[in-house]
């Protein structure tokens, strides 16, 4: 006979506009009784469930990851209630067995018996710097493809500043787009807008612009150019939320802040070298198999790793 871990629990089947709870409650002769709820997903009645959860003395509760939809549930019952959230593989009814109510029983039952695998959750600070720090990898992501966008309009317009400047968005190119965007299908003098510093002959350079930039793409060029700008400015205040948040933990980047996210920020709760790569959130086959192969994999791993490693230095 399995063992009784929890005596009292909860099990949650969490849905977007509705929760269905179920409390398992084992006597001393091991005989569990349930009582089920119903309750919708706006904060009153995720506070009438941590309620009644309180009035039956439960304080274990369990809950299946489904989406975004737990954050709200946790947020309610993270002050009073000790949670477990897991992923669905591990608490899948079985097949036939399958209603909300039923599912929720489900999840009592096994989590009561202490055989749910439970997913790391982060602090709330934690969390929040997860969130700023995602949606600033998406602006660094948005500004890229605008380059590449930028780049394609000067590519079909015959202008090849990609093969005689190393960053077509450094000085002497971005002077030199000023003055195609300004006066397009002109031919000028490249020289002026050079910088001295760079090693590209100038008649390479001109060679490089004699090309016909329409009208259609200049604009289309200009908004691009601009969208890039609006981007600089929303990551540079961001990046000022992101270090203010933390720093408590001496971060001094927005990069080292990237590193914190995806665990505990605390490495030395973790020993050895499979609770490393734990620590990490890296299974070591996924790095072989990245890293052999050679595919789109073994960048991200290499990102999330210096990621981490900064957050360890600044830590």
């Amino acid at each position: 006979m399995l063992r009784i871990v929890h005596p009292v629990c909860c099990g949650l089947d969490v849905h977007k506009s509705f929760v269905f709870a179920c409390i398992a409650t084992t006597d001393e002769n091991g005989v569990t009784t349930y009582q089920s709820r119903k309750f919708s997903t706006f904060t009153c009645e995720l506070v009438k469930l941590a309620e009644w959860l309180a009035v039956n003395n439960c304080k274990d509760v369990c809950m299946e990851s489904t989406g975004k939809y737990w954050y709200p549930v946790w947020n309610i019952l993270e002050p009073t209630c000790n949670l477990v959230i897991a992923h669905p593989k591990y608490v899948k009814a079985i097949r036939g067995k399958k209603t909300d109510k039923k599912d929720a029983k489900w999840i009592a039952d096994i989590f009561k018996h202490d055989l749910v695998s439970g997913s790391f959750i982060p602090p709330a600070d934690i969390r929040q710097l997860r969130d700023l720090t995602r949606y600033y990898r998406k602006l660094v992501g948005f500004n890229t493809g605008e380059k590449n966008r930028a780049q394609n309009c000067l590519t079909i317009s015959n202008i090849k500043l990609d093969d005689v400047f190393s960053d077509v968005f450094g000085k002497s190119a971005t002077a030199i787009t000023d003055r195609l965007l300004e006066h397009p299908g002109e031919t000028f003098d490249v020289a002026p807008y050079v910088h001295y510093k760079c090693k590209t002959p100038i008649p390479e350079i001109q060679a490089a612009v004699d090309g016909s930039i329409c009208h259609e793409q200049a604009e289309k060029l200009k908004i691009i150019r601009s969208h890039m700008g609006n981007l600089e400015l929303c990551k540079a205040e961001l990046e000022s939320v992101i270090l203010g948040l933390a720093q408590k933990y001496q971060v001094l980047h927005a990069a080292a802040a990237a590193g914190l996210v995806g665990g505990n920020p605390d490495v030395n709760v973790v020993t050895g070298a499979a609770g490393r790569f734990q620590w990490l959130y890296l299974q070591p086959g996924a790095i072989t198999a990245a890293f052999s192969d050679g595919r789109r994999e073994a960048p991200y791993l290499v990102h999330v790793i210096a990621f981490r490693g900064i957050a360890v230095k600044h830590t």
